[in-house]
């Protein structure tokens, strides 16, 4: 293996451990996010809107009355509406931090992998390309074309020393 192909391998997987680093910080902060949506929130938004009235019912259920400005038109958001929408509002920021966190794992198995090879200077191309592939699904574009270069760089060829003698005879 060249010089110039261990780098781009020893590059590209730090550079992948970085932002595996920076995927994990965004996946639990989304869990944190996702835990904190609440109905309360969703009316507060809609309070803040003059463009909404809150009416309130004898038996504790409100809903809201938009107005819209342009026609006039009226649309009535109830508090099953308001929490259908919270629901699926923290089921996206849920599922997003789980994508995260999950393919933060397999990078981070593949980035060690090349790096592994990159050190032993190994030939084996299939921790390359399955990197090379996670980093498309995370538009890692640094870590796509560190793959792609220390894909396309040929090996050094050696020589058996029999071979070698035979050569300088």
């Amino acid at each position: 293996m060249n010089k110039t192909k261990k780098g781009f391998m020893t590059a590209g997987s730090i550079i992948s451990l970085i932002s595996v680093f920076i995927m994990i910080l965004t996946g639990f902060i989304l869990i944190a996010v996702g835990s904190v949506i609440n109905e309360q929130q969703m009316c507060n938004v809609y309070d803040a809107d003059s463009s909404y009235e809150r009416v309130e019912e004898v038996g504790g259920d409100y809903y809201y009355i938009y107005t819209d400005p342009v026609d006039g038109q009226q649309y009535i958001i109830t508090s099953t509406d308001i929490q259908a929408t919270v629901n699926i509002t923290k089921t996206i920021i849920n599922s997003m931090a789980i994508y995260f966190l999950a393919l933060s794992i397999a990078i981070l198995v593949f980035a060690i992998l090349v790096l592994k090879h990159a050190i032993s200077e190994s030939n084996k191309k299939f921790a390359i390309i399955t990197l090379l592939v996670l980093s498309v699904f995370t538009s890692n574009l640094i870590t796509m074309a560190f793959m792609i270069v220390a894909l396309c760089l040929k090996d050094k060829q050696v020589v058996p020393a029999q071979e070698q003698i035979n050569i300088e005879n």
